[in-house]
C-alpha cells in the first residue's frame, strides 16, 4: 500500500525495519545502491534508451537509488 501510495519514507521504514545489523545494511542495500549508481551514471552517458528496475526496498530513504542518482544531478520519476 505504501509503495502504491509512493510514499518512500513509510517505504522505507517499512523495508529497512530489518535491517537490526548495520553491516547486513551496508551489504544487502547501500553498497549495491552505489554500484547502481555508478553503472546508471556511467550507461547514461551513452546513447540509446535505458529502463532500469530495482526491488522497492532499494528505492526508499537515505542513500537510496534515486537518493544517490540525485547527488550526481541525475533526474528520476516513479512510474506506475
Amino acid at each position: 500500500d505504501v509503495w502504491l501510495a509512493g510514499d518512500t519514507d513509510q517505504l522505507a521504514e517499512l523495508m529497512n525495519a530489518g535491517f537490526s545489523d548495520p553491516k547486513v545494511a551496508e551489504t544487502l542495500l547501500y553498497h549495491r545502491n552505489e554500484n547502481w549508481a555508478e553503472w546508471i551514471d556511467q550507461r547514461m552517458q551513452q546513447p540509446g534508451t535505458v529502463f532500469i528496475a530495482v526491488g522497492a526496498g532499494h528505492l526508499a530513504g537515505d542513500r537510496s537509488v534515486q537518493d544517490l542518482l540525485a547527488r550526481r544531478h541525475i533526474g528520476t520519476r516513479r512510474v506506475q
